[in-house]
C-alpha cells in the first residue's frame, strides 16, 4: 500500500485545497452548458441522433462518420429522456467526466497517498482537455471514463500478480467488457485497449490473464475490422482528405497540443515546483522522501504503463496517418489521459512524503488554486457561433424570406450532395428558425463565379436589384485573411471596386492553452455601405 505516515500540516492544507479544487471544477462542469450553441462536431452528433428512427437509424447514420457508434447509441437513449437541447446533451458529458475523476481517485487508492490523489485529480480537472470535453457532446468524455475504469482494473490485476494471486474473474471480465466498450467508442481508445492488453500480458505473465486478454483482444479486433469494413463502404467522408495532416510540422504541433491539453498553466507551475524539490533537497533526503517501500514496484509499473501508452499511441497514430489515412491529433491521443494521471500523484508523493518542510506542498497548492479562476470561462462563448451568426442573419430585415448563400466548410467534408444537404439543414439550418430551405450551399470558389452564384450579380454591381445586402454567410474553416480575400474576389467578379464587399465578423472566444482570446469564428459578407436596416447591432458588438 501507499505510504500512510503522518503528514505535516502544510501537506494536509494542500490536500484540502486540492479537494476544494476537485469539487469546484466538478460543479462548474454543469455551469454554462447552454452559453454557446452547438459547434460543428456537435451539430454532426445531432444529425446522428436527432430523429425517431431508433438505434438502427443511429447505426445507419453513424456509418457516414469516421468513428465507432457506441457513444451515439448511448446519447440517443439519453436524449430520449433528457431532450436534445445544448444543456441536456452536454450534461451527459459532464457526468461522465466527473465519473472519470471519481473512478481514478478510488482506483488508485493503493498506489498513491490521499494528498497525492487529490492533487492528481484536481490537476486532471484543471486540464484544458478535461475542461472542454466535460461540456462537449462528443465521445471524448466517455473515453475518459472508460480509460479510468481500465486503469483501475489494470492496477487490481497488477496487485494480484504482485501478491502471487491469480487475477480475479471479475477483473478479467471487466478488462474484456470495458475494452470492447472503449474500442467501439473511439478508434484511438481501441488502440489504447490493445496497448494495455499487451502491457498486461508482458508484465504480469499469468497464463489465465494471457489467455483471456488474447481471446478478448482477438474478438475486439475482429469486430473492429468488420466495422471498419462497413464504415469504409458507407462513409460519406473522404478519409484521405480531412483536416488531419501528414507533415512533420503537423505532428509536432499536435504533440505540443497534447502537452497544452494535459497541463493547465497552474498544473505546469505545480509540476515545476515539485521537480524543483529534487534539485534543492539536501543530501541523503532521497531515501527519506521515498514512499513506502512495498509500493515502489507498483509505482514504477504504473509509470511504465503511462510511458507505453504515450509512446505507443503517438507512434501508432503517426504510422496509421502515414500508411493508411491521416488521423493523428492531440484530441485523439488525450482520450488516454487517465493513464497519465497517476504520474502527477506519484510525483507529488515523491516530492512531499516525509519532507520536514511544507513549502513544496503549499506552493503546489497555491499554483493549482490560481488555476480555479479559469472556471469562470464557463460563461464565455467558446467555439463556433453557429447560433449567434444565425441570429445576426435573421435580424437583417431586408433579407426576410430571401435566399442566403452559405459557405461550405471544406475541411469538414467534400462538396457532395450529402454534405451540401447536411450543411444546409443540420448545420446552418439548425438555428435558422426552420427556414433552411432559404439556404444555398456553395464552396468559396463557387461564390465568386456569377454563373454558379446567380445572387451575386442581383445583389452586387451596377445592375443590382435585390435589396438583401448579404452576399455570403460562413462558419468554420475561415479566418480573417480568407474572409477578406473572398470579399475581394466577389467584388472583382461582380465588376465593382475592391472594398465594395465587407467581411463582418461574428466574434467569440478561443481557448489558447487555458486562456481565452477574442476570436472571429463566423463571417457575414455584405455589400458596402450596409443599408440602415442591417446595422452591426448589439449582438455582434457583444461578441467581440
Amino acid at each position: 500500500m501507499a505510504a500512510q505516515s503522518p503528514d505535516p500540516s502544510g501537506r494536509r492544507l494542500a490536500a484540502a485545497v486540492f479537494a476544494a479544487g476537485c469539487l469546484i471544477a466538478g460543479a462548474f462542469a454543469f455551469v454554462g452548458l447552454s452559453t454557446g450553441g452547438f459547434w460543428t462536431d456537435e451539430l454532426f452528433t445531432l444529425f446522428l441522433i436527432d430523429h425517431h428512427g431508433g438505434a438502427g437509424e443511429v447505426w445507419r447514420r453513424a456509418l457516414t462518420d469516421t468513428q465507432p457508434p457506441l457513444y451515439y447509441l448511448l446519447l440517443y437513449g439519453w436524449a430520449g429522456i433528457a431532450g436534445r437541447s445544448e444543456a441536456a446533451l452536454r450534461a451527459l458529458s459532464g457526468a461522465m467526466s466527473i465519473l472519470a475523476l471519481a473512478v481514478f481517485f478510488v482506483g488508485t487508492a493503493r498506489l498513491i497517498t490521499l494528498p497525492g490523489r487529490l492533487f492528481a485529480t484536481a490537476a486532471a480537472a484543471a486540464a484544458p482537455f478535461w475542461f472542454l470535453q466535460s461540456q462537449n457532446a462528443r465521445n471524448y468524455a466517455l473515453c475518459l471514463l472508460i480509460s479510468s475504469i481500465l486503469l483501475a482494473l489494470a492496477l487490481r490485476a497488477r496487485e494480484a500478480a504482485r501478491e502471487g494471486r491469480p487475477v480475479s474473474p471479475s477483473v478479467l471480465a471487466g478488462l474484456s467488457v470495458f475494452g470492447a466498450v472503449g474500442a467501439f467508442t473511439h478508434f484511438y481508445e481501441f488502440l489504447a485497449v490493445g496497448l494495455l492488453y499487451l502491457f498486461l500480458i508482458i508484465t504480469l505473465r499469468q497464463r489465465r490473464l494471457t489467455v483471456v486478454l488474447t481471446l478478448a483482444g482477438a474478438m475486439i479486433f475482429g469486430g473492429e475490422v468488420a466495422f471498419i469494413h462497413a464504415l469504409l463502404a458507407g462513409t460519406q467522408q473522404n478519409i484521405h482528405d480531412m483536416w488531419f495532416g501528414r507533415s512533420v510540422g503537423f505532428f509536432l504541433i499536435q504533440g505540443l497540443d497534447v502537452l497544452e491539453g494535459f497541463f493547465a498553466p497552474g498544473t505546469a507551475v505545480a509540476v515545476l515546483v515539485l521537480a524543483g524539490r529534487f534539485v534543492v533537497r539536501p543530501r541523503g533526503a532521497a531515501r527519506q522522501d521515498r514512499p513506502h517501500a512495498v509500493s515502489i514496484a507498483d509505482m514504477k509499473w504504473s509509470l511504465r504503463l503511462a510511458v507505453m501508452m504515450a509512446l505507443g499511441l503517438v507512434g501508432i497514430g503517426i504510422a496509421v496517418s502515414l500508411l493508411f489515412a491521416p488521423s493523428f491529433s492531440a484530441r485523439n491521443i488525450l482520450v488516454a489521459s487517465p493513464f497519465f494521471w497517476p504520474a502527477l500523484g506519484l510525483m507529488f508523493d515523491a516530492a512531499t512524503v516525509g519532507a520536514r518542510r511544507s513549502w513544496v506542498a503549499l506552493a503546489t497548492a497555491a499554483a493549482l488554486a490560481a488555476q480555479l479562476l479559469g472556471q469562470t470561462n464557463r460563461w464565455r462563448l467558446i467555439d463556433e457561433p453557429w447560433r449567434e451568426s444565425a441570429r445576426y442573419v435573421l435580424s437583417t430585415s431586408a433579407c426576410a424570406g430571401a435566399e442566403i448563400p452559405v459557405v461550405m466548410p471544406g475541411q469538414f467534408g467534400p462538396p457532395t450532395p450529402f454534405f451540401r444537404t447536411l450543411f444546409a439543414q443540420d448545420f446552418y439550418g439548425r438555428y435558422f428558425d426552420g427556414q433552411a430551405a432559404r439556404l444555398t450551399v456553395l464552396t468559396a470558389e463557387d461564390l465568386a463565379v456569377p454563373a454558379r452564384n446567380p445572387t451575386l450579380r442581383r445583389r452586387l454591381g451596377p445592375d443590382a436589384d435585390d435589396a438583401c445586402p448579404i452576399l455570403a454567410w460562413a462558419v468554420h474553416d475561415m479566418d480573417a485573411i480568407a474572409a477578406r480575400r473572398l470579399a475581394d474576389r466577389m467584388a472583382l467578379a461582380a465588376g465593382v471596386p475592391r472594398g465594395a464587399v465587407t467581411a463582418r465578423a461574428i466574434w467569440n472566444y478561443r481557448m489558447v492553452w487555458a486562456f481565452v482570446r477574442p476570436n472571429p469564428r463566423a463571417w457575414v459578407l455584405i455589400r458596402t455601405p450596409a443599408p440602415t436596416d442591417a446595422p452591426e447591432g448589439a449582438l455582434a458588438k457583444a461578441l467581440r
